[in-house]
């Protein structure tokens, strides 16, 4: 009777946890997609090419952010935003590194490749990862617990299966944190591109291009378009990822309807308004399977519980930067 009393308190007792601070990870490591590795700093490439004067000019966005290299007229078009100016291709970079990177929870920009178009276009392969809000709460809690090891993984590869909720699945996620100490959470990954198009100068100083003409995409607005995205983690991700993308002069009302009028999540299962996970599927084979994960996880559950509760009281009784105390070197969560 106690364990379905002690789920409750936990769910309840999430938003609490998620206010704690805590380190994040680094973005890039431990994941199974090959082309979220970060290659910014590794191309070997012509020093005056334009390749190579585009990856100097780039550092935190996919944004030129050295205003010298933007034209006044410059042309800006993505899935949800396009206009023509100068003035609001800043105000659209400067937003990135101010608005959406920090409203994004442990987020991180990275280049993935730049190559050249032609004489005077490139395309800037980039990704953004991120701890989504639907995972923070569960990373805020077992960053407090020292015996816990949280490790990323990405889901790009599954984006054409359907995800539904599964008792097994979390069960056998539970046992692997008591046997290794080890939690595998999926981590929101938004690839994307950028194809820039230069006027084109002088080759002998960074000056001399100046941006006319940007185009971004969206790997998974592309694969919502074609059909292909049937997975709702994804799809929440790149909802969450959207949302963050506002421009300051646009309202919050009207950026919701640019999105809802884009992506059109009644494509992807399980995002329609009665979709419920876990409503499907339940035979006897999957309450057999739940009855022996939760016996099997019982007496461990009640011990780390006790455990858990026991530290976190005495940190927040005793400790005066709980902060500081559980800042651990990036490699220890992965050694």
């Amino acid at each position: 009777m106690w364990l379905p009393l002690l789920f409750s308190l936990l769910l309840y007792t999430l938003p609490v946890f998620s206010l704690l601070p805590h380190p994040c990870l680094p973005s890039h490591r431990g994941l199974s997609y090959p082309s979220a590795i970060c290659a910014y700093g590794n191309m070997e490439i012509d020093e005056n090419s334009l390749v190579s004067q585009v990856k100097r000019a780039l550092y935190d966005s996919p944004f030129m952010e050295a205003r010298s290299l933007v034209e006044d007229d410059v042309i800006y078009s993505s899935p949800l935003l396009s206009f023509e100016g100068f003035r609001d291709y800043v105000e659209l970079s400067e937003g990135w590194n101010k608005q959406l990177m920090p409203s994004l929870y442990c987020s991180k920009f990275c280049v993935m490749k730049v190559a050249a178009l032609n004489e005077k276009s490139v395309i800037v392969n980039w990704n953004v990862t991120f701890v989504s809000e639907s995972t923070a709460a569960i990373v805020a809690v077992f960053n407090v617990v020292p015996f816990v090891r949280i490790r990323y993984f990405d889901i790009l590869n599954r984006e054409r299966i359907r995800s539904s909720f599964s008792w097994e699945a979390l069960g056998k996620t539970l046992l692997r944190l008591l046997e290794t100490g080890e939690l595998l959470l999926p981590h929101a990954v938004i690839v994307g591109s950028s194809e820039m198009t230069f006027k084109k100068q002088n080759i002998k100083s960074d000056d001399s291009i100046s941006l006319v003409a940007q185009k971004d995409s969206l790997n998974l607005i592309k694969s919502l378009d074609a059909g292909y995205l049937k997975n709702r983690k994804l799809t929440l991700d790149l909802l969450e990822f959207c949302d963050k993308m506002r421009p300051s002069y646009i309202d919050f009302d009207k950026w919701n309807d640019v999105i809802s009028e884009r992506i059109d999540t009644r494509k992807v299962p399980g995002m329609g308004q009665f979709d419920i996970d876990g409503l499907e599927g339940t035979n006897e084979e999957n309450i057999q399977t739940v009855s022996n994960t939760f016996l099997k996880l019982s007496l461990p559950l009640g011990l780390i519980t006790v455990i858990f509760s026991g530290y976190l009281w005495n940190q927040i009784l005793f400790s005066s930067d709980i902060g500081a105390a559980n800042m651990q070197p990036l490699d220890y969560y992965y050694n």
